[in-house]
């Protein structure tokens, strides 16, 4: 169904990783509906990472978070942003690259 308005920009900011993957690619999918063709879907999240690799406070910082996330840094985010018809990803890494601010355009 189409959007009745197009959007130029969107901004989700530590949602995704909130919601089982089936429910993280209809987010995106949505996000690309509501989107006019160039428009930006910007994710502030967490980035991809191995939580057993990671110091101390990332991990006590995981034992306070929803069990979901440890599933998210786990995903590709980019190949799926791309499946998606999103491109011209630009990775701002933040928090010593666990977290990242992720603007990505529709493509035409």
């Amino acid at each position: 169904m189409p959007y009745q308005d197009e959007f130029d920009t969107l901004f989700i900011s530590f949602v995704l990783h909130g919601f089982v993957q089936e429910d993280r690619l209809k987010i995106i999918a949505n996000a690309q509906r509501a989107l006019r063709t160039g428009g930006e879907f910007i994710l502030l999240d967490y980035n991809e990472f191995d939580l057993k690799q990671s110091p101390w406070p990332v991990h006590l910082a995981f034992k306070m978070e929803c069990p979901l996330a440890t599933d998210f840094i786990g995903r590709d985010l980019q190949a799926i942003l791309r499946e998606q018809r999103f491109d011209e990803l630009r990775v701002h890494p933040h928090y010593l690259g666990y977290v990242w601010l992720l603007p990505v355009r529709k493509a035409g």
